[in-house]
């Protein structure tokens, strides 16, 4: 009966062959398993999400829009959404006033404009906020889950 060692000694380009074989399939198992875990990066520009029902609903769009704008008729906000026992909701909103909406179009969002040139306010409140008060936006910023309880929101991007 003939050992492994010596087929392989009276069989050598067999012997050759498989180890390549067993090299590429096992490169190839290293490659699929990095490019699984690598970083997907988006297509198209980044997108946010937008409400034009004061919170009732929500869109996602592009960040590139100057909000408010016209979407089907209707001014749109940026609507920061949130998540709690997989409701999602929106937790505030946000616009430019006039005077900076049209220089933000203009120039780009600057740290003035994103200083003093927004207004906030939350879904059913009558009134927008300036965000030159740091202490009311903190206070805007700081969302509950609509359900009371303990829960922390999580913020949901599109």
């Amino acid at each position: 009966m003939m050992g492994a060692r010596e087929w392989l000694n009276q069989h050598p380009k067999v012997a050759i062959g498989g180890g390549v074989v067993i090299v590429i399939l096992a490169i190839g198992l290293v490659v699929a398993q990095v490019l699984a875990g690598r970083h997907k990066y988006p297509s198209g520009p980044p997108q946010a999400y937008y409400t034009v029902d004061d919170g009732k609903t929500f869109f996602a769009d592009s960040t590139d829009k100057v909000p408010p704008f016209d979407h089907e008729g209707q001014p749109a906000v940026t609507a920061y959404v949130y998540q709690c026992g997989g409701q999602k909701f929106v937790g505030y909103m946000e616009r430019f006033t006039p005077k900076f909406h049209d220089y933000v179009v203009a120039h780009g969002r600057t740290p003035e404009a994103a200083r003093y040139g927004r207004e906030l306010k939350r879904p059913g409140e009558p009134n927008w906020l300036p965000s030159g008060d740091l202490v009311k936006v903190a206070q805007i910023e700081d969302v509950k889950c609509p359900n009371g309880g303990t829960d922390v929101p999580d913020a949901i991007d599109p």
